[in-house]
């Protein structure tokens, strides 16, 4: 779809071609995980799972591929949308030229606010949620749970919770949730990361109160309604809201 110098434009305008289509949920996700497993995560929700294990080993072959449309069709979801940054914005904007893209369209980064397509996740949010009926997040979790060290990603949880949007963790299987949970208990933004280190100072900046913002993440992933409320005891719960207090009692 690309001639060498004629720019170029985001996937999901070439799939639908050109057509405006709504999503009915938005995907945060970090890159560095398989597109294998994203796609499951995205299927797993619409089938009302919270796990992706069996999709993903499905996904893997053309008969487990008809399987998984089948009962999709039976379930009414094989036209649920999808809000995939990797697809819906316009990379050729933004990074294509580090993969040897030669259609000469001109990049734009979060030190060129304005025509930056990659650091307006709050303002698209804002929108979608404001006109699309039961817009949610789902949040699809890689299998190091590097998601959560990615400047990106958090500041996206936050933005969710703080608008309300209705939200879903999907992640590939409980064994791997027990092997990270120690450090996903332990998580701090101060040490996130970004591709691009002004991303990372542009999120922070959005939230001067650092330890309120990992408190407030904190209770997001896992007070009893939150995100793994379900996922954990009364035990580690009592202990992850000990260790908020005690960072405030630092403070």
């Amino acid at each position: 779809d690309v001639q060498p110098g004629q720019g170029g434009r985001s996937l999901a305008e070439v799939w639908n071609q050109g057509t405006r289509v709504m999503p009915q949920r938005m995907v945060t996700h970090t890159w560095s995980g398989r597109f294998l497993d994203l796609v499951s995560s995205c299927v797993a929700d619409a089938l009302g799972r919270q796990v992706y294990e069996q999709i993903a080993l499905l996904l893997s072959d053309l008969e487990g591929i008809t399987m998984i449309k089948q009962e999709l069709a039976q379930q009414r979801q094989l036209d649920a949308t999808y809000w995939i940054c990797a697809i819906s914005v316009n990379q050729h904007a933004t990074i294509c030229d580090r993969f040897g893209c030669e259609c000469g369209q001109p990049k734009h980064h979060s030190q060129d606010p304005v025509h930056s397509e990659v650091n307006k996740f709050d303002d698209m949010m804002a929108h979608l949620a404001e006109r699309q009926p039961g817009f949610g997040q789902i949040v699809a979790i890689d299998n190091s749970f590097r998601l959560f060290s990615r400047a990106w990603c958090v500041a996206e949880l936050i933005e969710a919770e703080a608008r309300s949007m209705p939200q879903r963790v999907v992640l590939h299987s409980e064994s791997v949730f027990e092997e990270h949970f120690e450090e996903l208990s332990m998580l701090d933004v101060r040490l996130c990361s970004a591709t691009q280190p002004e991303d990372k100072d542009f999120v922070l900046r959005k939230h001067p109160d650092l330890d309120a913002f990992n408190a407030r993440l904190q209770w997001l992933l896992f007070s009893a309604g939150g995100m793994f409320g379900e996922w954990v005891d009364a035990r580690a719960q009592c202990a992850i809201v000990g260790r908020i207090a005690r960072r405030h009692m630092r403070r």
